[in-house]
């Protein structure tokens, strides 16, 4: 999938008011497999380092797979010249300009150590 988003950037490059997006996209897709990399890394060796990174991890993919989709659909509406097509592409703008930047800030929790999460002894509070 990600392989597909990239071939998205593209593309996206291609419409003048989605440059910002198409790079802002572009790093996404190199945070997401950089994360994919260091959780496979680290998925034999150290569980519970996996087990707290899986939440920011998912956002990561979900925020990247949502902005993906909006580049595909920005894409196909640039073939057309007419209000409703450029809400679609203003929409998708404003999302991998202001929402999909988000993905890098979650890049150190995913590659950070479990021992937060696991420094509360739950079992010595009851």
């Amino acid at each position: 999938m990600l392989d597909e988003i990239e071939r998205q950037v593209v593309h996206l490059e291609a419409i003048e008011q989605c440059v910002t997006f198409a790079a802002r996209l572009s790093a996404a897709v190199r945070d997401a497999r950089r994360a994919t990399s260091h959780l496979l890394g680290v998925s034999t060796i150290d569980r519970r380092r996996l087990h707290a990174a899986s939440s920011p991890y998912l956002r990561l993919l979900g925020t990247t797979v949502c902005a993906g989709l909006l580049a595909k659909a920005a894409v196909s509406a640039a073939t057309r010249d007419d209000d409703f097509h450029r809400a679609k592409i203003a929409s998708a703008c404003f999302f991998g300009e202001q929402i999909l930047p988000t993905v890098s800030g979650l890049m150190p929790a995913i590659e950070a150590t479990a021992e937060s999460l696991y420094a509360i002894d739950l079992r010595r509070l009851s």
